[in-house]
């Protein structure tokens, strides 16, 4: 199983892209831990997701799927996603992957599709 992500971005967008996966992580419980000008790292006891700035392309457009304790969380993180800017790529709801599987997605600033999941029933 994996212990860790990195996702690379282009220098000049670190910043932004920082900024912005600290507000939609937020609602999910997951910090910003490890800060400095070439690396971000989130998570709770230790950064199992992190950024570095890399000179050239990144290579986007992947699925990336973050763990939300409830639902509420998932909503949380859709809003804040769209009100940091993110392009909406589906609204909170249910998802015919399985009977309990509520999902939402949005676009990062570099083009990833980032979604929070919840599998548990309410």
């Amino acid at each position: 199983m994996l212990d860790h992500l990195c996702l690379r971005v282009p220098a000049t967008k670190f910043t932004e892209v920082v900024k912005f996966y600290t507000t939609i992580l937020a609602p999910l419980g997951y910090k910003n831990i490890m800060h400095s000008p070439s690396f971000a790292g989130f998570g709770v006891d230790k950064p199992y997701f992190s950024i570095v700035p890399t000179e050239g392309q990144s290579g986007n457009e992947i699925h990336l799927a973050f763990s939300a304790k409830d639902r509420a969380a998932v909503e949380a993180f859709y809003e804040a996603g769209v009100g940091a800017g993110a392009k909406e790529n589906g609204k909170p709801g249910y998802r015919p992957y399985h009977e309990h599987y509520f999902g939402a997605f949005v676009i990062d600033p570099v083009g990833n599709n980032i979604e929070a999941c919840v599998h548990d029933p309410e």
